[in-house]
């Protein structure tokens, strides 16, 4: 008999589960198997990781994915080094996480989506002091722009999601989005202060949220942007100006 600790992930940006195996014949390698929690513990989000203990006929992994089908589409990792490198690449949000999980609870055209995920942005980074995605927002003629979002969505024309029914009314996309932020480093924290902002701003049409940013003394006001170039707006722009444009 074979006993095989697992180590297990999803790696989002991949869109893989993903697996670290330390097998042994007849009982656990304790030693190799504590070095490996210590290393992911150190370099790595572990709340992201679920573990499972598996004994099966053999030491190789094909023998788990036969034992239980759960682990059929699984891809095992070599290395406790390539594991942890591929579990890192979710650490950092970008818009386009932010903008899906606003999708899963809100029905909006691209000129919508872009601001809310601005709002998401700049009340995160104004009560935190931290970005809540990586991604470069810039001021263009109609408001703040997140780069990302609108090289993804601007040939998309009416609604970008139909069902508004609730935040539940499509799982499919609710749920794995909603984990996907979680795994991220202040994952917690990001998506309370998501909803936070999709309920404060979530009901209000695009050209409501167009008129917030162009209010007087709004980060976009500041930015010196018009119809025929992208401006910088600058975290410092939005920690001083965005009271601003909140209701």
């Amino acid at each position: 008999m074979a006993i095989h600790y697992i180590f297990l992930g999803s790696s989002y940006k991949t869109g893989k589960r993903i697996a670290l195996d330390i097998s042994s014949e007849d009982k656990i390698d304790e030693i190799k198997v504590n070095d490996t929690h210590e290393y992911l513990k150190e370099n790595c989000i572990m709340n992201s990781i679920s573990i499972h203990v598996i004994p099966t006929e053999s030491v190789d992994f094909a023998s788990v994915k036969k034992y239980d089908k759960y682990f059929a589409n699984v891809s095992l990792i070599s290395t406790k080094e390539e594991f942890a490198d591929l579990i890192n690449l979710d650490r950092n949000l970008n818009g386009l996480d932010v903008a899906k999980y606003i999708l899963s609870r809100v029905s909006c055209t691209h000129l919508k989506i872009q601001k809310l995920t601005y709002f998401c942005y700049a009340d995160y980074l104004c009560k935190t002091n931290k970005k809540l995605f990586v991604d470069t927002i810039y001021a263009y003629e109609k408001g703040p722009i997140v780069k990302g979002l609108y090289d993804r969505y601007k040939k998309t024309k009416g609604e970008l999601r139909e069902d508004n029914k609730s935040k539940y009314s499509n799982e499919n996309i609710y749920f794995p989005i909603r984990s996907r932020i979680l795994v991220a480093e202040n994952g917690i924290e990001m998506l309370a202060s998501i909803d936070e902002t999709i309920d404060k701003y979530g009901n209000m049409s695009a050209n409501e949220l167009v008129a917030l940013t162009h209010k007087e003394d709004s980060p976009w006001s500041h930015s010196g942007a018009g119809k025929e170039q992208y401006k910088l707006i600058e975290d410092e722009m939005i920690l001083k100006y965005h009271i601003n444009e909140e209701i």
